[in-house]
C-alpha cells in the first residue's frame, strides 16, 4: 500500500513539474473530484423538505448520511462493491423509492419498519410485526407539540389535533428493543376515519403487508402525513443509500415562506439565508449536532 501511495505521489509531482502554470488548477480539480467521491461513497448531505418524519426530523433539517453504513458503493452509482452490514429494523434511512411512487428517482428519508419476510399489520397507525405489537405510549408533552414548526395553515387541522406517542421498535423473535422514538398521529384524520367506518365506506380497519425477499418497508414517524410504503410499495435493498447520522444544520423557514416558495432549492435558500436575504427565517441552533436514532 505504501509503495502504491509513493508511486502515485511521485506521478503527481512529475505532472506538476511538467505543467507548473496549470498546477493550481490541477490541484483544485483534484480536490473537487475527491470531495465528490467522498460525498458519493462515504458521507453525503440531505435536507428535509416535508413533515413526514416530524417530530424526529423537522422541515429545514440538513442531515449527514453515512453512505458506508451498509456497504461500499462504486462512486456516482448505486452499484454495491461489497456489503458491510444489513439495514437494521428501526433505522432512519435514505433511499430511492420504487417507480410506483412517481418521484422520478428522488431520494426519501423514512424509518425502516419491515424486513424481508415480515408480515406487517398497520392498525390505527400502530405496527404489528409477525403478530408482535410495537409498544406505544401516549405522551402529553406540550413542549414538543408546540415546537413542531409544522406548516398546517392550509390544512383543516390544528396543532391541538396532533397526538404524540413513544413507540418501541422491537425485534419480534427476541423482544429486543431496537429503537425507542417519538411518533405522531393526527386526531383530526382519526375522526374522519372513524366516520368513514360508521358510514361503511371502509370495509377493512387494518392494512396487511407481506414483505418479499430482498425488499424493505418504510414509514414516516408522522404517520398520518407520510407518503410511504403503505402507498407505493417496498424498496429494493440496492436502492438503500445510507443511514442518517446527524443534523449538521437546521432552519425554521417560517410558514409563509414554506407555503410560497416550497419549490425552490433548499441549499440555494441556505445561501440566501447566510447572505442576509431571508429576514423571516431563523436557525435552530439547539438541533445542530443532534444524533438521529
Amino acid at each position: 500500500m505504501l509503495k502504491l501511495y509513493y508511486r502515485f505521489h511521485e506521478g503527481i509531482k512529475k505532472i506538476f513539474n511538467k505543467y507548473p502554470k496549470e498546477a493550481p488548477w490541477i490541484s483544485l480539480g483534484g480536490i473537487i473530484i475527491w470531495v465528490l467521491i467522498f460525498k458519493s461513497v462515504v458521507l453525503s448531505a440531505n435536507n428535509i423538505p416535508t413533515g413526514s418524519m416530524i417530530p424526529t426530523l423537522k422541515i429545514g433539517d440538513f442531515l449527514f448520511v453515512n453512505r458506508m453504513r451498509y456497504g461500499v458503493h462504486l462512486p456516482f452509482t448505486d452499484i454495491n462493491l461489497f456489503q458491510v452490514d444489513k439495514p437494521t429494523r428501526g433505522d432512519v434511512v435514505v433511499f430511492t423509492p420504487p417507480p410506483s411512487a412517481g418521484l422520478d428517482g428522488k431520494t426519501l428519508v423514512k424509518r425502516l419498519i419491515g424486513m424481508p419476510g415480515d408480515e406487517i399489520v398497520v392498525r390505527d397507525n400502530e405496527i404489528y410485526v409477525n403478530d408482535v405489537h410495537y409498544p406505544v405510549r401516549n405522551e402529553d408533552d406540550r413542549e414538543i407539540l408546540n415546537d413542531l414548526d409544522y406548516p398546517h395553515s392550509q390544512r383543516d387541522f390544528t396543532e391541538n389535533d396532533l397526538l404524540l406517542f413513544r413507540e418501541k421498535v422491537m425485534e419480534p423473535k427476541t423482544g429486543k428493543v431496537m429503537v425507542d422514538h417519538y411518533m405522531m398521529k393526527n386526531g383530526y384524520y382519526k375522526k374522519l376515519y372513524l366516520q368513514d367506518l360508521l358510514n361503511n365506506s371502509l370495509s377493512n380497519p387494518k392494512e396487511i403487508f407481506v414483505i418479499p425477499p430482498g425488499k424493505y418497508m418504510f414509514m414516516g414517524d408522522n404517520r398520518d402525513d407520510s407518503d410511504d410504503s403503505r402507498h407505493w410499495g417496498y424498496v429494493d435493498e440496492n436502492q438503500i443509500h445510507g443511514k442518517v447520522f446527524m443534523i449538521y444544520f437546521s432552519v425554521n423557514w417560517g410558514k409563509r415562506f414554506l407555503e410560497s416558495r416550497d419549490d425552490e432549492n433548499p441549499f440555494m435558500n441556505l445561501f440566501r439565508l447566510v447572505g442576509g436575504q431571508l429576514k423571516h427565517v431563523s436557525v435552530r441552533w439547539n438541533r445542530i449536532g443532534n444524533r438521529i436514532y
